[in-house]
């Protein structure tokens, strides 16, 4: 019977007391100090409700030193969320930098490419107008050609009217001297007028080819 009642005793003073809520942030922060090993961390925990839940000027040395442990685990914790924290945010700055960098290379690469969009265009025109400029010369040469053609048979017709006029001429001259006739004459008087009235070589021609035929027969009348 005394040696349970001495156990049940022991039992009791060695139960660890139920931690305050208001410590519980405490106990997570020590639970997430990575830098110290598990059974340190757990005897930080378990030895809260016998040191930092004291008032300072009541705590004893050894229950100062654990909470002196505690205040370097959490400064330790401190340093390292805060160096966290400070990577997070120059890596934020990084990427805002680079997404900067980018959105200039994008603009950059938008003007380049309207600038080359308005030389292609530039170009294009340039080159609907040269065409434009080459068909009007390929008509106007074809139509110089057709003028020059026109022109050269003109010439050509011309020519031969003018030798079948010479040939007219001189069957007159021969006529008109181997006759004196007034009939003649009268009729040679109006070939004449005729002749100075007319301005068409073909038309000419044919005049002076009636009028030949008219003198024969009258010399024929009057041999």
């Amino acid at each position: 019977m005394g040696k349970r009642a001495n156990n049940q005793a022991t039992g009791k003073a060695t139960k660890t007391p139920k931690l305050d809520p208001a410590f519980a942030p405490v106990a997570d922060v020590l639970k997430n100090a990575g830098h110290l090993p598990e059974r340190c961390r757990s005897m930080l925990i378990d030895l809260l409700p016998f040191s930092l839940v004291l008032a300072a000027d009541t705590r004893s040395e050894s229950q100062t030193t654990v909470v002196g442990m505690m205040e370097e685990a959490f400064m330790t914790v401190k340093s390292e969320m805060e160096a966290e924290v400070t990577s997070q945010m120059e890596k934020k700055q990084s990427t805002e930098t680079a997404m900067a960098d980018h959105g200039r290379v994008v603009e950059e690469g938008g003007n380049a490419l309207n600038s080359q969009k308005e030389i292609t265009d530039a170009a294009k025109s340039a080159l609907d107008d040269a065409t434009k400029a080459m068909d009007e010369s390929q008509q106007t040469l074809t139509e110089k050609q057709n003028a020059q053609k026109s022109g050269d048979e003109n010439l050509t017709t011309t020519r031969a009217n003018k030798n079948s006029l010479e040939v007219v001429f001189k069957s007159i001259s021969r006529l008109q001297w181997k006759s004196r006739k007034p009939q003649i004459m009268g009729h040679w008087n109006h070939f004449s007028i005729s002749l100075i009235s007319s301005n068409h070589y073909s038309l000419l021609c044919q005049e002076l080819a009636r009028k030949i035929k008219v003198i024969e027969e009258t010399l024929m009348r009057l041999s």
